[in-house]
């Protein structure tokens, strides 16, 4: 476990795992480090992946009433200085920050799964409104059975009505992973209004020089493939990889991302740095 202390007194706490050049990793929203763990496992033979808790999530310092993207890029920096990292793995909304870093400065390799940005409104949210008002009736099964139709996870209960998917949550939220996700819901509400009020032209990215992997899941909401399209045109050089998944998860990323990352990683050269305790 490594502790990293932020320029504002905040603190992020992580996790690493394996050995070699190592690999920051941005977390989603909704989850926290552990359910990296097997991603870190699949990876420890070749490379050390650091993964944080954000703002908001785990053990780390809350997340608070605003907290600008300027910040959440400062401390991605303050991971990377602290596991002496040159390379990014997002998921979902932590690839805005990444992205944002990779406008700023020089990384070895930047991967996306399932990059949650808006270009051009390529994410649809009528369904915010609705979302904002669950939260703010502390509505929390209504809020997550919200979150889950208008990001289409889990792929399996897609075609359900939203009373069924309500009945469900109801369910779900009793669970010790459904108590954990009542607590991060302000902040997951939180890095989702920041994803809206950062929606950008695709050419924002054009001038990213960082090796760059675009993956996306094979069951994943097409909102997430025409992000992904967009930036693959609009950075030269970077590559897009549909993953193929094998079952329905709201944790971590799927076993079929790991060939893909591991041939993009080789083709980066990573430099080796200490791998953090």
């Amino acid at each position: 476990m490594f502790e990293v202390t932020l320029r504002d007194g905040g603190r992020v706490i992580g996790e690493s795992w394996g050995s070699g050049p190592g690999l920051v990793l941005v977390q989603r929203s909704l989850s926290v480090r552990a359910d990296y763990a097997p991603l870190g496992a699949a990876l420890a033979g070749r490379y050390t992946l650091h993964v944080y808790d954000r703002r908001g999530h785990g053990d780390s310092t809350p997340r608070g009433a605003y907290l600008s993207l300027r910040q959440e890029v400062d401390d991605l920096q303050a991971v990377l200085r602290e596991t002496g990292s040159a390379a990014v793995l997002a998921h979902s909304s932590g690839a805005l920050a990444a992205l944002e870093l990779a406008r700023r400065q020089e990384l070895a390799g930047l991967a996306l799964y399932d990059p949650g940005v808006s270009l051009d409104g390529s994410i649809p949210y009528d369904w915010v409104p609705e979302l904002l008002a669950a939260v703010k009736a502390r509505d929390d099964a209504r809020a997550m059975a919200i979150i889950s139709r208008g990001f289409g996870r889990p792929a399996w209960m897609a075609p359900l009505p939203l009373w069924v998917r309500l009945a469900l949550v109801r369910v779900f939220l009793q669970s010790g992973r459904g108590r954990m996700f009542r607590t991060q819901l302000d902040a997951g509400t939180s890095e989702l209004l920041q994803v809206i009020a950062h929606d950008r032209r695709p050419e924002t990215y054009a001038a990213i020089h960082a090796p760059l992997l675009l993956a996306v899941g094979s069951t994943s909401h097409g909102h997430y493939l025409a992000t992904a399209e967009l930036l693959h045109a609009a950075v030269p050089g970077s590559r897009l990889s549909i993953v193929e998944e094998s079952r329905s998860s709201q944790q971590g990323v799927p076993p079929g991302l790991l060939l893909p990352l591991l041939e993009f990683l080789d083709g980066c050269h990573l430099p080796r740095a200490a791998t953090a305790d």
